[in-house]
């Protein structure tokens, strides 16, 4: 179950049974063609942030903010907190298999919460990985052009 929040104004519940009916076909690392329930939409992924799990598309030139959020995340915000927010982390880990696009800071960088630290390319779809709060750049252990693994350490912060 996941709960999709569009524009900040419309929030739909999603079932992993309602995507058996949605076909994709990728286009580029950034396009793709969706057919639901016999309609034909243009899918462009405009910027995405995996670990905030906020989304910025484009569907049929149409421009939609969105933001997701898993079980666990829809029972942390029940019970009043955010899931985000309960732990800051200095470690910054792979989150999926992927290759090191570009890494955008350098060691002793400050850097504030949501600053990119760096773009790891995983499923054909870039991913921002972003800083979880403010500090400054320890160590990086990630380099440009590499694969890395899940969970496989990337940058240190202080």
């Amino acid at each position: 179950m996941f709960k999709a929040t569009v524009n900040k104004s419309f929030t739909k519940k999603i079932d992993l049974s309602d995507l058996k009916e949605l076909e994709l076909n990728h286009i580029s690392n950034s396009k793709l063609q969706l057919r639901y329930q016999s309609k034909n939409y243009e899918l462009e992924i405009v910027e995405s942030n995996f670990n905030a799990k906020t989304y910025q598309i484009k569907i049929n030139g149409n421009n939609y903010n969105v933001n997701l959020a898993d079980e666990l995340a829809i029972k942390i915000g029940k019970m009043g907190f955010e899931k985000n927010n309960s732990k800051k982390l200095n470690s910054i880990i792979a989150p999926m298999p992927g290759l090191i696009l570009n890494i955008n800071v350098k060691e002793g960088q400050k850097v504030k919460n949501g600053d990119v630290l760096l773009v790891l390319e995983a499923m054909k779809m870039e991913n921002s990985i972003t800083a979880p709060k403010d500090g400054i750049i320890k160590l990086i252990s990630a380099k440009k052009g590499t694969t890395v693994e899940k969970g496989q350490h990337l940058i240190e912060l202080s």
